[in-house]
């Protein structure tokens, strides 16, 4: 699962968006869910982190393998209990759902292999609150002039 996030600045708004893809590298499901205003990226990131696994959790996928190209939300996640940061309930509520799943490991990853979680973020344009897609990609996908920059 990759997440991402994306920031509107003349709504002040964050998005966060989110792609399974299965073992062939086949996109199974994403989504996009607008969350209004985050401060700071790392809390925006741990948010997309916790959407993504609480929509994995929902729809019963139990091998997960959760990506995000901030390095540092991974670091503090990896640190779980003994993490100082002032989003710790954020992490916690993140470790509490992944120790439901039957396998799960976060990684840090370049930016350029999250650009399709990051263009799902981007959708909020066309998306009011929260959106769903399975087995499928979003029609806009195949016209992306329409996703904003």
């Amino acid at each position: 699962m990759n997440v991402d996030v994306a920031y509107f600045l003349n709504s002040k708004e964050v998005t966060l968006g989110m792609v399974v893809r299965d073992h062939r590298g086949i996109i199974t499901h994403c989504a996009v869910k607008r969350i209004g205003s985050v401060y700071l990226p790392l809390q925006a990131k741990l948010e997309a982190i916790l959407f993504g696994t609480e929509e994995c959790k929902h729809n019963n996928m139990s091998l997960l393998c959760i990506e995000s190209d901030l390095f540092i939300d991974i670091k503090e996640i990896e640190i779980g209990l003994e993490s100082r940061s002032e989003w710790g309930g954020i992490i916690l509520n993140i470790l509490s759902l992944s120790e439901a799943l039957t396998c799960h490991s976060f990684r840090h990853i370049r930016r350029t292999a999250n650009a399709c979680a990051h263009n799902m973020a981007k959708l909020s344009n066309v998306v009011k609150d929260y959106k769903v897609w399975r087995n499928e990609l979003p029609l806009i996908f195949c016209n992306p002039d329409i996703i904003q920059n």
